[in-house]
């Protein structure tokens, strides 16, 4: 298991502490290898993230269809939920032979996550090796979920690290982050929390409002960062007021890091514009199932995890895996 799985349930104790205390622990535990705080997987995921790059279209297709192929079987003989719902739509795992016949897969609604979460996990892994975690809520309720400790989040860092590096992500870079965070219910309250651990400071979703954007530009350009980790929609806010009320650029960054929203084209070329990105890359990731292209006035990067990227190119990106 990893460093970062275990102390996870101590988190909410460790953002209590005092900022001098969290910066002093968060500093060490930044010197700490990869391998320590993301488990000995780590390792594994990168380098498979950055052979992925290197398939060709065809060997990329096999390994896909390959590991779909174990996951549904998985599913039907270990997941409660997928035994009773594959044996009521008639559909067999293993007579899977191409991305076709998934038509024939069940489909999910989010009323039967959130009813039936439990019915999901594998019985394979005990309810130790369970990490719960609930999805960021932008689009409504917050759906629940488990990650298995000491896979899951190592598998997801290495393949967005690798993503990121082709925007010039470095790990310890200053990153400031706008992705659904709340740093208080008041309505005045405090718009920013600084994390430590990674180096990053995040600020309120809440709060992103037109008479407290000013405070937020100036708490970034007292951090400044080097990245911008942000919702589409948020990102294009900043951008928005820059551009409304006359100011040339205020933040110097090296890259535009957008995520878990749809990535529109005047989204794609408008922050790139305000937010002094125009000539470096722009990132973006939506899980397995995202489609898009490049922006007109930034180049773009799209990579879709866990192998699917886009490449760089001006006047937008082509997809290249």
């Amino acid at each position: 298991m990893s460093l970062e799985d275990r102390l996870y349930p101590s988190l909410g104790a460790f953002n209590l502490l005092p900022q001098w205390t969290q910066s002093m622990l968060g500093g060490v535990y930044r010197r700490f290898p990869a391998t320590w705080r993301l488990g000995i997987r780590y390792a594994e995921f990168s380098r498979l993230a950055a052979d992925g790059e290197e398939w060709s279209g065809e060997r990329l297709r096999e390994y896909q269809l390959k590991q779909l192929r174990i996951v549904l079987h998985h599913a039907a003989n270990f997941c409660p939920f997928y035994q009773k719902s594959f044996a009521r739509a008639g559909f067999r795992p293993e007579s899977l032979r191409t991305l076709e016949d998934l038509a024939e897969c069940p489909l999910l609604d989010r009323s039967t996550v959130l009813e039936r979460r439990d019915e999901f996990a594998s019985s394979t892994i005990s309810a130790r090796e369970r990490l719960y975690m609930t999805t960021g809520g932008s689009t409504g309720i917050p759906v629940g979920f488990y990650l298995q400790k000491g896979i899951s989040r190592p598998k997801e860092q290495a393949f967005l690290e690798r993503m990121w590096q082709r925007a010039g992500y470095k790990p310890g870079m200053r990153i400031a982050v706008i992705r659904g965070h709340t740093t208080t219910s008041r309505q005045d309250g405090r718009i920013s929390r600084y994390d430590a651990t990674r180096n990053w400071m995040l600020f309120s979703s809440s709060h992103l409002t037109t008479d407290r954007l000013p405070e937020y530009l100036e708490q970034m350009e007292k951090f400044r960062p080097e990245m911008l980790h942000a919702y589409p929609s948020s990102a294009l806010q900043l951008a928005e007021y820059l551009e409304n009320t006359g100011q040339s650029s205020r933040l110097s960054l090296g890259g535009l890091l957008c995520g878990s929203e749809r990535l529109t084209l005047p989204q794609k070329t408008a922050p790139g514009t305000s937010l002094s990105v125009s000539s470096v890359p722009l990132v973006w990731t939506f899980g397995t199932g995202g489609s898009g292209g490049g922006g007109q006035a930034i180049r773009a990067v799209l990579f879709l995890p866990p192998i699917r990227v886009c490449g760089v190119r001006d006047s937008g990106c082509r997809r290249v895996m």
